[in-house]
């Protein structure tokens, strides 16, 4: 059962009382640079070696909520950037993650790309489709990336904790309960506590929880060397009154083509949590598909309700779905997309 430790469950964690935040704005900062010592031989260095000192960052603003109050969206705006996209690229205005998949809005043209944008010579393809949302007077380009299995499987692992947990579950600072590091010892895997630390520890991770620091580190191992380390620091929050996630750092040790070491350093800071926070108008929060070319049904595998797209306007017909639990049919006139309840 506990044969890899990725992350901790929901269920697996002591929860605190706090309000269950359906709608949430926040801000991340990323870093990434490298950490080099005083053995290095710069002389020695290649040309793409030295293309690895350049600084890249970005800033973003993200927002949580809740579609239909039921399904999880997430929205990206890049605000700022340096060094990260070629200069070519369009970076999109705005980044959508639904049930439905992950859509990409643009709203500005590129100077360097034919159309003005990336998606403008992209054909039709079965993982997504490219299209024009030309309400409220504005060209709203964007592309849709259906999800994979492996989308799907974690957007429904997801829609279950932030339902029941809600959006600030995720930034919480929370230590293993008692019960699950007994069953942890009992299962052979190595586990210390102590009044200021709780650490646990197998072959392939070892994860320590510093309790008065509000930190944890997370070293992932191969062959008994720390092939990768996260430390994950939370500070108490003004606005939630929580302790929040402030800042995570990975430390990851890597060669230069001559033989010499160094440290890629990736850091993200989060800041400005709040439950205040609306979806802009400009960028719809169901966007119409009027270029649809097949009917789809989503999400799929589904538990309590699934959403039907069709092709046409004026569709009209009987829509019946089977499977071996039940049977369920229902006549639909005119819509674009019609839910059911199971």
């Amino acid at each position: 059962m506990f044969t890899s430790w990725q992350g901790f469950s929901q269920s697996s964690i002591n929860i605190t009382t706090y309000p269950n935040v359906n709608n949430l704005c926040y801000k991340v900062s990323f870093k990434e640079v490298i950490k080099i010592s005083n053995t290095v031989h710069i002389q020695t260095l290649t040309f793409s070696d030295k293309l690895k000192f350049t600084e890249k960052s970005y800033t973003q603003e993200h927002h949580q909520y809740l579609k239909d109050f039921f399904y999880p969206n997430h929205d990206i705006k890049y605000k700022n950037w340096n060094n990260i996209f070629p200069k070519w690229y369009t970076v999109a205005d705005l980044i959508r993650t639904d049930e439905t998949g992950v859509t990409s809005y643009y709203v500005t043209n590129s100077p360097y790309l034919p159309g003005g944008w990336v998606g403008h010579t992209a054909p039709n393809t079965k993982t997504g489709y490219y299209g024009i949302d030309t309400r409220l007077g504005t060209y709203s380009r964007y592309y849709k990336e259906d999800h994979n299995d492996a989308k799907l499987l974690y957007y429904n692992g997801s829609l279950s904790t932030f339902q029941n947990f809600g959006f600030l579950s995720k930034f919480i600072f929370e230590v293993p309960t008692a019960t699950l590091l007994a069953q942890m010892t009992q299962q052979g895997i190595y586990v210390e506590q102590t009044l200021s630390y709780i650490k646990i520890s197998q072959p392939n991770i070892r994860i320590t929880w510093k309790l008065n620091e509000k930190t944890i580190i997370k070293e992932f191992l191969k062959n008994s060397s720390v092939v990768n380390t996260i430390i994950t620091k939370y500070t108490l929050d003004p606005y939630f009154q929580q302790y929040l996630k402030k800042s995570e750092l990975g430390i990851q040790p890597l060669v230069f083509e001559n033989g010499d070491c160094y440290d890629n350093l990736t850091e993200f800071l989060f800041s400005d949590y709040s439950d205040v926070c609306t979806t802009e108008a400009v960028l719809p929060q169901s966007e119409q598909r009027s270029n649809v070319s097949e009917i789809k049904v989503f999400p799929n595998p589904a538990q309590n309700e699934i959403s039907i797209t069709y092709p046409m306007d004026d569709l009209t017909g009987t829509i019946k779905i089977y499977s071996t639990a039940f049977l369920m049919s229902s006549n639909v006139l005119n819509p674009k997309s019609s839910h059911f309840i199971t």
